[in-house]
């Protein structure tokens, strides 16, 4: 459920306004990590989370070339998470212990490896001003800040580790009888709280050579807040020096510069803009995926830099046809993060040593360079009745290598979708046909080795199975539309 309230009021020069939010959901979910039918990991979750927040702000419109504005914000935020993996559940009695056996001989005997409980409670406080300097009537200088205090509250521990209980012992073993798993003991209770403050700066200067061009320089910052990762299971930090902060992750913030230019032009014929940005971050956040743990964590890069340009342009050829474009170019790169964790199965000849790489200086994200090329067409067919004709090209470069992972470097790729739709401007009806993907191009978003217990393949240890999430094939869709 998701709710919110808007309060405005006028008083002479000051406008007000008060929003209010709630937010509440409840979600279960199944998933079989493993991929596969053999279905050697699945994992059961359950998530409860209640939010709301309240912020309150005035702008001022004052007849002079200065104005304000100003406000306040809070939020609180409550969520419960509960996980239960089941490992190994189809390897079958094993010649090394794997798990009791129940009476019969039933494969995977205690098959629920862990119940892990997490329960987060966080207070963000904020408050924010900004000042507007009219110098001239073309020539606007903008700047202000905001602070934020973020307090979060975790606990997260294993409410169950029938592996423990069972055995005795902290390792669950695999089909090999290898030990490639150590759990927190039960009764161990986890508390990576956070404390931290933050101000983020913004300055702003806005041009206007002309009425229908704005040309515009900013410097930035921004700040997101750090916390407690939860895993669907908790491994055995118990007996490190601070059992909390393989848990922590860090703050991110980020400062940098961007311009850009946009306007009317030909008669007003063509709209263009063009933006160049420069971005420093440290401490990026990043998500990672221990294979050793089966586990997804909030980790920090120790720092990047994100540069690059995009523009988009129309073009009106006549009153019916219009031509549209858009690329961009974007450099994501990591220019601090040593500690990486390595893919699975990765080689010391490639970097990865004591389960770490340094990937400082490579490339992440998606696709560097994207662009689109397309048309519209509109135009009346009858008295009361229009034809829309779209069509749009679409071509993304390839991505960059995700943690060095010799699978994850998809070749470029291209697309083409179109639509015709028969409509009534002023009326009820619209019927279309719409179809994405024509030419059934087919990419991965990211292929990746990571696969929780692959299996590994001499003579270079890599993972024989391999990972990927594919993009949705060839869509024709018929639709119509009624409007009361």
């Amino acid at each position: 459920m998701l709710s919110s309230l808007t309060l405005n009021y006028r008083w002479q020069s000051l406008n007000f306004t008060s929003v209010s939010g709630y937010y509440y959901s409840s979600q279960a979910a199944f998933d079989n990590y493993d991929v596969t039918v053999a279905g050697l990991g699945s994992d059961v979750q359950h998530e409860k989370n209640n939010s709301w927040s309240q912020e309150v702000r005035v702008f001022s419109s004052l007849p002079g070339p200065l104005n304000f504005t100003a406000g306040a914000f809070y939020e609180y935020d409550h969520r419960v998470l509960h996980n239960t993996p089941q490992l190994f559940l189809a390897a079958g009695p094993s010649g090394a212990p794997l798990f009791v056996q129940y009476p019969g001989g039933a494969a995977g005997g205690i098959d629920n490896a862990a119940i892990t409980t997490a329960i987060n409670k966080s207070h963000s406080y904020s408050l924010f001003g900004q000042v507007i300097w009219k110098i001239m009537d073309n020539l606007e200088l903008t700047g202000g800040a905001r602070w934020t205090k973020d307090v979060k509250h975790t606990t997260t521990f294993e409410a169950e580790n029938y592996s423990q209980q069972a055995l005795g012992v902290q390792n669950i073993r695999g089909p090999t009888g290898k030990a490639v798993l150590s759990l927190s003991p039960v009764g161990f209770i986890y508390v990576p709280n956070s404390n931290v403050s933050n101000v983020s700066p913004e300055v702003t200067l806005t041009w206007h050579p002309r009425q229908e061009m704005t040309v515009y320089g900013a410097f930035k910052t921004g700040y997101l807040s750090g916390g407690a990762s939860n895993p669907g299971i908790i491994t055995n930090y118990s007996l490190l020096p601070d059992p909390n902060a393989s848990l922590r992750y860090k703050n991110e913030t980020v400062k940098g510069f961007e311009a850009g230019v946009k306007g009317r032009y030909l008669d007003s014929r063509l709209t263009a803009e063009l933006t160049i940005y420069d971005y420093k971050y440290r401490n990026l956040q990043v998500q990672i995926f221990d294979a050793a743990s089966t586990s997804f964590l909030i980790k920090n890069a120790g720092g990047a830099r994100n540069k690059g340009l995009e523009g988009d342009l129309a073009y009106l050829v006549t009153s019916d046809l219009t031509l549209h474009g858009s690329a961009s170019y974007a450099d994501l790169k990591y220019t601090d993060y040593t500690g990486a964790p390595c893919y699975n199965g990765e080689p010391v000849s490639e970097g990865c040593i004591g389960g770490s790489q340094d990937l400082s200086g490579t490339r992440y994200g998606g696709p560097p360079l994207s662009a689109n090329l397309g048309a519209t067409y509109d135009r009346s067919v009858a008295s009361d009745w229009n034809l829309g004709l779209t069509g749009d090209v679409y071509y993304n470069s390839h991505n960059p290598k995700r943690n060095k992972q010799p699978f994850s470097d998809p070749r470029a790729y291209g697309s083409l979708n179109a639509s015709v739709r028969l409509y009534q401007p002023k009326g009820r009806w619209e019927f279309a046909l719409i179809g994405a993907n024509l030419t059934n191009a087919v990419h991965f978003y990211y292929a990746v080795g990571d696969k929780v217990f692959g299996i590994t393949q001499p003579p270079n240890g890599r993972t024989g199975d391999i990972t990927g999430i594919p993009n949705r094939g060839r869509e024709i869709t018929v639709q119509a539309t009624a409007h009361f």
